[in-house]
């Protein structure tokens, strides 16, 4: 069978779907992989996928409790300004 990576960044509500897609996929024989922030490493787990950190835990807390991320108005930017942040660092 093949080997998937499976990426997921943001809320929980964003993660959940790439967590069932993944775990399906195992289900079927893959060898799957979940890349994502530290905070669902216990869920990609649970899905009996590998799992492989990007950021830290702070930087999603961080990220999550940003007021301008539930503005409408302000959520592209928001979003970007996080993004941004990490890709600089590599």
């Amino acid at each position: 069978m093949a080997r998937i990576v499976v990426a997921a960044a943001g809320t929980v509500g964003d993660t959940l779907p790439f967590l069932a897609i993944g775990s399906e996929l195992r289900r079927r024989g893959h060898d799957v992989q979940f890349v994502s922030n530290p905070a669902y490493e216990r869920r990609a787990h649970e899905a009996s996928l590998s799992f492989v950190p990007v950021g830290t835990l702070e930087e999603f807390r961080a990220f999550i409790e940003d007021e301008n991320l539930w503005d409408p108005e302000t959520l592209n930017k928001t979003i970007v300004k996080h993004w941004l942040h990490r890709i600089k660092d590599y």
